[in-house]
């Protein structure tokens, strides 16, 4: 039987920040890790795409002001299916408000890879 999830991670760079050594107390990755798992939780595999065993990775810059909003989604990089990037987009402007971001940081631009794969649990 084939069961569709999806496996949404943060890529390392950001384009308005400037790099540091991270850490496992670092405000800003357990800020990152945050979104990843929201973005994990509230995205979910078109099913037209599972019908049609489409996978692919879209990627797209979200912005978001110092209280936490999404003030920008861009895309980035498009996986080649429609379907896809149409829900890719969709989920990342329904984010809502996240945290206010870590003490320091006006605005932060993240590239966020969605990942969109099929896999065979049989």
């Amino acid at each position: 039987m084939t069961s569709a999830f999806i496996k949404s991670a943060l890529a390392a760079t950001a384009a308005l920040m400037t790099a540091t050594a991270a850490t496992a107390a670092d405000p800003i990755d357990t800020w990152k890790e945050e979104l990843r798992s929201k973005i994990q939780s509230s995205n979910r595999y078109p099913a037209k795409a599972v019908e049609n065993q489409l996978e692919g990775v879209v990627k797209v810059r979200l912005t978001f002001a110092q209280d936490g909003n999404v003030q920008g989604v861009q895309f980035v990089e498009k996986s080649g299916h429609d379907v896809l990037d149409r829900r890719a987009f969709a989920t990342a402007i329904r984010l809502g408000a996240m945290p206010a971001l870590p003490e320091g940081k006006d605005e932060l631009s993240l590239v966020v890879p969605v990942r969109f794969e099929l896999s065979d649990n049989s």
